[in-house]
């Protein structure tokens, strides 16, 4: 992946112990739901966080691990963008995308409309587990409340 600011190109590649290391910084175990809820909540540090990880060689010297030159590469990029060529935050999060999906990190290479879809994905941030958990925790209550209702200790 390029991002072109002022005639300047900067180089980011997902390899494996890049993918490995993300991985390991996020505490997660599935990078797909944690990659497309960030997309989804337009998360600058996350993005960030790939970018630094992902910077190719040169790209990393130059940003000498400081993400405040990360910060300002995004927001070069962004404010780069013409009529012709829009540019966003969220356009990042999709050129990450792609880089990634290309390798196949996301556990299998999806198609660009499977791809599309994930990225337009409304539920992505959607955490189905913790509806499953305060439903049950909810229903219990009512189900011991019923139980002792009327007992006096």
């Amino acid at each position: 992946m390029i991002l072109k600011v002022k005639d300047k190109e900067y180089s980011f590649t997902a390899t494996m112990k890049k993918i490995v290391g993300m991985n390991k910084k996020l505490n997660v175990k599935n990078l797909r739901d944690a990659f497309f809820k960030a997309l989804n909540n337009v998360d600058f540090e996350f993005l960030a966080d790939f970018l630094m990880e992902f910077a190719d060689n040169d790209v990393q010297k130059g940003l000498s691990g400081d993400y405040n030159r990360v910060y300002d590469l995004m927001e070069a990029w962004v404010n780069e963008a013409t009529e012709e060529e829009p540019r966003s935050y969220e356009d990042i999060y999709k050129l990450l995308a792609e880089e990634i999906n290309d390798k196949s990190f996301f556990g299998k290479k999806m198609t660009k409309e499977e791809l599309e879809t994930q990225m337009n994905n409304p539920l992505a941030d959607f955490d189905i587990n913790q509806v499953i958990t305060n439903t049950a925790e909810k229903v219990m209550g009512e189900v011991v409340a019923e139980e002792f209702k009327g007992y006096k200790g």
